[in-house]
């Protein structure tokens, strides 16, 4: 590789690290937003994703094989952006992961406070809720329902399906 080739990718490689962490930052304040609106978590529900673990992995073995290879790949500005592109995908929610908390709901990317549901109702051991016109479900034990239902009634009573069970 030449010197002007080692310049250039090791510029890339920053420029990819730049642009991670602005994602980082931009990841932790919506994580930072879905948070406020669910609250205190009760019931985490976070599917098995077996992608995540083949991708976390393949990061690991590359970043072995560049600090034991001499390819010539500038190893500092890597790793940094092997780190960063691991963060992300520790602290991305995943697409079907669900969360019930005290004043609201999470699914996936999307949260609602219970005052901000469109329609819920609540069966067997779910929360259903309606998120751009399809219902979505959020682990809710069948213990929790009693207060569950007062705390939904009191924040949003008149959005309550009828199709209650």
């Amino acid at each position: 590789m030449s010197a002007e080739d080692a310049q250039q990718l090791e510029l890339s490689l920053r420029t990819l690290a730049a642009l991670l962490g602005a994602a980082a930052v931009c990841l932790f304040a919506w994580r930072a937003r879905l948070g406020a609106a669910v609250g205190t978590p009760r019931v985490v529900v976070r599917p098995a994703r077996p992608a995540r673990r083949v991708y976390l992995a393949a990061v690991v073995g590359l970043a072995v094989w560049l600090l034991v290879s001499d390819a010539g790949v500038p190893v500092a500005p890597s790793l940094v952006v092997l780190g960063l592109g691991v963060a992300l995908v520790l602290i991305a929610p995943g697409a079907q992961d669900s969360v019930l908390g005290s004043s609201g709901v999470q699914y996936g990317w999307h949260a609602r406070r219970f005052e901000q549901l469109e329609e819920w109702r609540l069966t067997g051991d779910h929360l259903r809720w309606r998120l751009f016109d399809e219902w979505i479900a959020a682990h809710a034990p069948a213990e929790l329902h009693a207060e569950l239902r007062t705390q939904l009634t009191a924040a949003n009573a008149e959005r309550e399906s009828r199709f209650q069970r």
